[in-house]
């Protein structure tokens, strides 16, 4: 399986847009410290039917790390700047912030490319999503975000 940032990208617009996966994404971030990125990522996995191991998943998790630490605190700033700033800065920061998010998913994809995926055609659906919400303790949120 071959996936481009750009099909990523753009998987995860449109799935966000889902409703309540919005709603999803950020409890998962702000309540559980998840990563929303690696959580579409992984949706993404489970409705092709590629299976990851508990290894490939901290193996993405890790792969995170340095690029977490650049946007966590950035995020907080931009919260705390929103009211202070202008529409078109704060539009600014927004947009720096989404240039640190498609970094993470290129970091993702860098670390997904050198796996050797399993996908099954037949009706076992894989749970990857499933595994990373249960590390943190985030199950009721599954369904929400993969849209259901």
């Amino acid at each position: 399986m071959q996936l481009t940032a750009e099909q990523f990208w753009q998987f995860g617009v449109e799935h966000y847009q889902r409703q309540g996966v919005k709603y999803a994404c950020l409890s998962l971030q702000n309540h559980y410290q998840g990563n929303i990125n690696l959580a579409l990522l992984l949706i993404y996995l489970d409705l092709h039917k590629a299976f990851l191991s508990e290894a490939h998943i901290q193996s993405l998790i890790a792969a995170l790390e340095p690029s977490q630490s650049l946007l966590l605190p950035y995020r907080e700033m931009r919260k705390e700047l929103k009211l202070q700033l202008k529409k078109a800065g704060y539009q600014q920061l927004l947009g720096f912030e989404l240039k640190l998010e498609q970094q993470q998913q290129a970091d993702l994809l860098r670390v997904l490319a050198t796996f050797h995926l399993v996908c099954n055609d037949g009706d076992a659906a894989p749970n990857n999503l499933s595994y990373y919400c249960l590390q943190l303790g985030a199950q009721p949120l599954i369904q929400g975000l993969y849209g259901e």
